[in-house]
């Protein structure tokens, strides 16, 4: 066969048999996970089937016992959280466990300041430059949140924290944001709220989701990940997981919450 083929787009992040055991049990087994830049990804799976510690292993709070990760044609297996957060490669926390005292407006600022050397003295900085505050309140009105509410992280309403955690790893500029569970409690309004956010993020940096609301999953992800026992048993777009034989044998009898 002859003729001229197109080169593929290398994936932004490859995980390459990457295992991480807790004494006998193997959250991660034998891993294979390739996400293209620019892409929703989702990752999938029954109770207990890894996909949060999958999460860990890439964000790199967790160190794999074996196998690689690459990031950007970088191999960073070896390094930690702010090695490959300063790449782009960023996992969203929750909010009101880091800053509970400071409002959304503050947290954000912390947030744009942390790259500079600023960081030490954030509020010195944020003084000296009201750009920061501005830029911030143009964060938060992104995700629908007031920059002018004082009230601080820890009395928000659970919607509302799960909008600023969302809101303070985007305002990082990352280039694949980590989502773990980013509709978990929420309720329908809400949930539909994010989905449009998620989806409006997706014009700025690639996603790699963890989330147990499939419709929201097929709704959002050009591609999507099934992990059962911390392997991955299949790799498609929403209508090839709906079809294949193995999810839905994974799933029988299965409550995707976990």
């Amino acid at each position: 066969m002859t003729g001229t083929r197109t080169p593929a787009t290398p994936p932004l992040l490859t995980v390459t048999g990457v295992t991480r055991r807790f004494g006998a049990l193997a959250a991660a087994d034998d891993l294979n996970l390739a996400v293209l830049p620019g892409e929703i990804h989702a990752l999938i799976g029954p109770n207990g089937a890894g996909k949060t510690t999958a999460c860990a292993l890439i964000s790199g709070e967790l160190a794999a016992d074996r196998g690689r990760i690459g990031f950007d044609g970088r191999h960073v297996t070896a390094e930690g959280v702010v090695a490959r957060a300063r790449r782009g490669l960023v996992r969203a926390y929750q909010v009101v466990a880091l800053f509970p005292t400071l409002t959304a407006r503050e947290t954000i600022e912390v947030a744009l300041i942390a790259p500079t050397r600023s960081v030490w003295r954030p509020f010195a900085a944020r003084d000296r430059d009201r750009r920061l505050a501005d830029t911030a309140g143009e964060v938060l009105r992104r995700f629908g949140l007031d920059p002018d509410d004082r009230r601080p992280a820890a009395v928000l309403s659970h919607g509302e924290r799960r909008r600023l955690e969302i809101a303070l790893a985007a305002a990082r500029r990352p280039r694949l944001l980590l989502l773990d569970e980013p509709l978990a409690g929420l309720g329908p309004e809400e949930s539909a709220a994010m989905v449009e956010t998620i989806r409006a993020l997706a014009a700025d940096a690639t996603i790699l989701m963890v989330e147990h609301d499939m419709e929201a999953v097929f709704a959002l992800a050009g591609r999507v990940t099934v992990l059962v026992a911390g392997h991955a048993i299949a790799t498609g777009t929403p209508d090839a997981i709906r079809a294949d034989a193995g999810v839905i044998a994974a799933y029988l009898g299965e409550d995707d919450a976990g």
